[in-house]
């Protein structure tokens, strides 16, 4: 994350920073901080007249600091969802950025900002701080077109452009032969489960039943391998991530369903993936019956036990070091 008056090192033009910044000329020879006073050295009018310069010409970036506290969201304590920060931010920075850029293309002083994350999600206008007047120093990079096809957005999220340039809508989707899911904010639905599909890692959609005929063991193995072949395995990554995501799954079927230590097979796999009921016994015995299938070893701690159950991992050749606890959605 780059200060609000700071540009690349390698792009022309004088970086400006305030006296936070003391120092920063030794390692960037662009870079120019105000003087401070000390009572052995106090300040020259040389010196005075040089912080006033500078201070002038930085306002400008802290009235757009200004304008981007003008959003309420951002001038107090942000309440909203985390993973949505970035996004807004970068929102807010676009249309703040934008206004900039059609400001200060008919000034002759060039004047351009980098708002810290707030990189222009519009119109990616980026300005540069110069100590003169050519208009050459003013550079507009221009947001590419979008390519057709799949693509990530700002928070990471997986997302499908149509030939018409907009996000492919919500619901279910037919794409390349394959069929996905989108969610209400057009963003494709992968690692979860719902009541009737495992979403893979690519979104791919794996259909499963909760039939209660047959053999119970049988039936919830059933369900254990499509988690296992959901999971899969990416080259180079390790036995950790894995475990956790397969954790992951179990915690999404035990999200579905409810906690019970009276329902029949609460204590089993079968009463997490098929009968609806579980308690941290029966999540316990579904992990481990994935991670079976993943090639991993593990132990169920305290099995047929009246007290708190959970898995143990072997991962790295030692026992112990990472373990699931049943309930939460992550590795401890």
């Amino acid at each position: 994350m780059t200060c609000g008056c700071c540009v690349s090192q390698h792009r022309s033009g004088l970086i400006l920073a305030d006296s936070g910044y003391q120092g920063l000329d030794k390692i960037c020879f662009q870079a120019k901080t105000p003087v401070k006073s000390s009572k052995k050295k106090p300040l020259t009018q040389q010196d005075r007249e040089l912080n006033h310069l500078i201070s002038s010409i930085r306002i400008k970036v802290e009235h757009v600091f200004g304008k981007v506290k003008a959003y309420k969201i951002f001038s107090t304590t942000y309440r909203n969802h985390r993973r949505r920060f970035n996004l807004r931010m970068n929102l807010i920075c676009g249309i703040i950025n934008q206004e900039l850029a059609i400001q200060f293309r008919s000034n002759s002083t060039a004047v351009a900002l980098t708002l810290g994350i707030g990189l222009a999600a519009t119109s990616k206008a980026s300005l540069v701080l110069a100590d003169d007047t050519d208009d050459s120093d003013v550079t507009e990079e221009v947001a590419k077109p979008k390519k057709v096809g799949w693509a990530t957005n700002l928070d990471g999220a997986r997302v499908y452009y149509l030939p018409n340039g907009k996000l492919i809508s919500k619901g279910f989707h037919k794409i390349n032969g394959r069929r996905y899911r989108f969610d209400n904010d057009d963003i494709l639905v992968r690692n979860t489960v719902d009541s009737k599909y495992i979403y893979g890692r690519e979104g791919q959609m794996t259909r499963y039943y909760r039939t209660k005929k047959g053999n119970h063991t049988v039936t919830a193995r059933k369900i254990a391998k499509l988690i296992a072949k959901a999971v899969g395995h990416r080259k180079g990554e390790s036995d950790r991530k894995r475990a956790g995501l397969a954790a992951y799954y179990v915690y999404c079927f035990n999200f579905l369903d409810g906690y019970s230590m009276k329902k029949p097979y609460f204590n089993k796999a079968y009463g997490a993936f098929i009968n609806g009921y579980a308690s941290c016994a029966g999540t316990a015995d579904a992990t481990l019956m994935v991670l079976h299938y993943l090639g991993m070893k593990g132990k169920h701690i305290h099995r047929n036990q009246y007290r708190h159950q959970w898995v143990e991992l072997k991962l790295d050749g030692k026992w112990g070091k990472h373990a699931y606890n049943p309930g939460w959605d992550d590795l401890n």
